[in-house]
């Protein structure tokens, strides 16, 4: 038998495993070029409408079974924006252009709802974005430049709701923030939950009729393209540019998470959590598990296993298992199996970087044997080179710096692997730097080394003894220059007294 070596299985990547869409769409049903099979819904558990082309089918990805649910219909010439079921059956479908479409799977007929301009009781507009249901299984329904509508399928009818057209600055009271809507979501007290293009996320009591928006153009906390509320009955909103926020149903966000606290990317596509309370994120650039007892941010791509970068959002099952759409396929995994790195990593400080004093040469000293240094007052532009040793996805490694005598708090600096402080005051300081491994598991002793700027000469403890001593011989020879001049004022002073008296003396003798 041959040797064949060594096999090695790389657990984390063998977690996110792609499932491919092939919806079987005819040839003469294909239009030119490839065919995109888009995840537009969730049907029952575990199975998925798939939108590919015309046609709208229902997908098992665990037996890769397809059933076209449009098929005697004809070509439906509208894409599908959201796709969902309610508890009669019934499954409804938001297209980009053609309005509201109800296809009954029992009959295999379909209905379809327009705007119709002469009937305020029609759909708002033409081009809707996505669907939720209530409790009374009525529809809310997220147009394009058209605001909110619901739809009573008891009665029939349409409700629209006003609206303003945002630029992103204005704060709207009682009434919806932005004509364009992204985001729906049913909360468990039946609070209708609205994520606004321009605006942000809005509060809406049905029972009330009662807007409140929660605009905050200074934070970034606008343009709310996906919400989620936990089991904790938190609500989490997440934006295009900037981030993920925390929010308090009653006042609005409490806190605020971007690139700079881990983050892959800032635009946030989905939201969901796991069975032990993370919060999972979907980005353009990955996956993201939120820890939300220490806020640790632990990220997925391509680097440590993800098959694809940019993900659309995220399903979760009855059973807690994750799939995680993207074009043409789907990812899916349980987030109970994926186990972190638990070994922190070691940290050095590899080197020490400064431009020497008098050229423009820079000097750089390694700092494995040196316990601290002392530089030059123009010698004050530092630089530091350091390294994570954790070499499970490497590239992955974070790090935090900070400058005893400089910095007040710890600096995130990411996956930057060097540190560079100028203009430094003659003194003593110690730079601290920390790590973690791909997995989030810090290293807080890190490591550190100390370094000294010297003050100039004029500056010194001798040049200070030298400015005494010229202080004081100048001081000693004011002293002495005001003591002659005092003697000499006073024996002019006693001349003149003398004279004086010589003068009666005489004018008294005449």
């Amino acid at each position: 038998m041959p040797f064949s070596g060594i096999a090695w299985l790389d657990q984390k990547r063998s977690f996110f495993n792609i499932v491919k869409i092939n919806a079987p769409v005819k040839e003469a049903d294909k239009n030119i070029g490839t065919i995109a099979n888009n995840i537009v819904g969730m049907y029952n558990d575990s199975t998925f409408f798939v939108s590919a082309d015309k046609n709208i089918f229902t997908w098992n990805p665990t037996t890769n079974h397809f059933k076209n649910i449009t098929q005697g219909e004809g070509k439906w010439a509208f894409p599908i924006g959201t796709t969902i079921t309610d508890k009669e059956g019934l499954i409804w479908m938001a297209s980009k252009g053609a309005g509201l479409f109800c296809y009954n799977p029992v009959s295999k007929t379909t209905k379809n709802y327009r705007n119709e301009p002469k009937d305020s009781s029609s759909i708002g507009s033409n081009n809707l974005y996505l669907l939720i249901k209530d409790y009374n299984d009525n529809l809310w329904i997220g147009t394009d430049k058209n605001g909110l509508n619901s739809f009573n399928k008891k009665t029939g009818k349409f409700t629209r709701y006003p609206f303003i057209t945002n630029d992103g600055t204005i704060k709207a009271s009682n009434i919806l923030d932005d004509r364009t809507v992204n985001s729906l979501l049913f909360g468990k007290d039946g609070i209708i939950w609205i994520g606004t293009n321009l605006g942000s996320l809005n509060r809406f009591d049905s029972k009330n009729g009662k807007f409140i928006s929660y605009l905050d153009k200074k934070e970034g906390f606008g343009c709310i393209i996906s919400l989620y509320e936990d089991s904790h009955n938190r609500l989490w909103a997440g934006t295009y540019l900037s981030g993920v926020f925390l929010v308090n149903k009653n006042s609005g966000f409490i806190k605020h998470f971007t690139e700079r606290d881990g983050l892959p990317s800032n635009d946030i596509e989905g939201i969901t959590e796991d069975k032990i309370g993370n919060i999972w994120f979907s980005t353009s650039h990955g996956l993201s598990k939120l820890n939300t007892y220490n806020d640790q941010i632990t990220n997925y791509t391509s680097i440590n296993g993800l098959p694809v970068i940019q993900t659309t959002g995220i399903y979760k099952d009855s059973k807690g298992l994750f799939y995680v759409p993207f074009k043409n396929g789907v990812i899916p995994f349980d987030p109970d199996n994926i186990v972190g790195n638990k070994v922190p990593p070691e940290v050095v400080i590899e080197s020490l970087k400064y431009q020497q004093a008098g050229n423009n040469k820079d000097s750089i000293l390694f700092t494995e044997r040196l316990q601290q240094i002392s530089l030059k007052h123009n010698e004050n532009k530092v630089s530091f080179q350091y390294v994570a040793l954790h070499f499970s996805n490497a590239l992955l490694n974070q790090y935090a710096c900070k400058l005893d005598g400089y910095d007040k708090e710890w600096i995130p600096a990411g996956a930057l692997r060097m540190a560079t402080y100028t203009n430094l005051s003659p003194g003593h300081y110690t730079f601290h730097v920390k790590a973690s491994n791909s997995d989030g598991v810090w290293n807080e002793q890190g490591d550190q080394f100390s370094f000294t700027i010297l003050p100039p000469w004029w500056f010194t403890w001798w040049a200070y003894g030298i400015y005494l001593i010229i202080f004081s011989i100048i001081g000693w020879r004011i002293h002495l220059f005001q003591q002659k001049r005092t003697i000499r004022i006073e024996r002019d002073r006693t001349r003149d007294r003398e004279l004086a008296q010589a003068k009666e003396i005489e004018k008294a003798y005449t």
